[in-house]
């Protein structure tokens, strides 16, 4: 089956960027991932695979995250090849910073950071739902790897 999900991470900037999250199964047991990293004529677009267990602790993180309004949530697949950190910036504002860290394995010397972008809190219930959504709705594997 063939599932789409778009994520929207950058909700309050008014930075002029756009940074989007798709996650992707097209009847492979293992979603992948293209993230769109857009400015005016700049546009940037990241492939990667990750294990369904990447994102259901990506979830998990989320939905603490928005009850709690403290610390961060980490997505972060089991290769190690991408980051991307949600933390809280401004509590009384529910304000949180997203970046994006990319390291080209094996050679970790070649990486990629990207800040300066902001979510408000009241996008991550949303976004939870559609990554649980996309889970259940791609039949994708979501137990670790052994």
């Amino acid at each position: 089956m063939d599932c789409t999900t778009e994520l929207n991470l950058d909700t309050a900037g008014g930075k002029h960027w756009s940074l989007r999250l798709v996650l992707h199964a097209d009847g492979r047991p293992d979603p992948h991932l293209t993230l769109h990293v857009l400015q005016h004529n700049l546009r940037l677009t990241f492939n990667w695979g990750c294990w369904g267990c990447d994102l259901v602790r990506f979830a998990d993180e989320l939905e603490r995250l928005h009850a709690t309004l403290e610390g961060e949530a980490l997505f972060w697949d089991l290769d190690q090849v991408v980051e991307i950190p949600i933390r809280v910036t401004h509590r009384a504002r529910g304000r949180l910073a997203v970046e994006v860290r990319i390291d080209r394995r094996p050679a970790e010397q070649d990486s990629i950071t990207l800040r300066g972008f902001e979510i408000e809190q009241s996008y991550i219930p949303g976004m939870v739902r559609d990554i649980r959504r996309f889970i259940t709705d791609s039949g994708i594997y979501v137990r670790p790897p052994s």
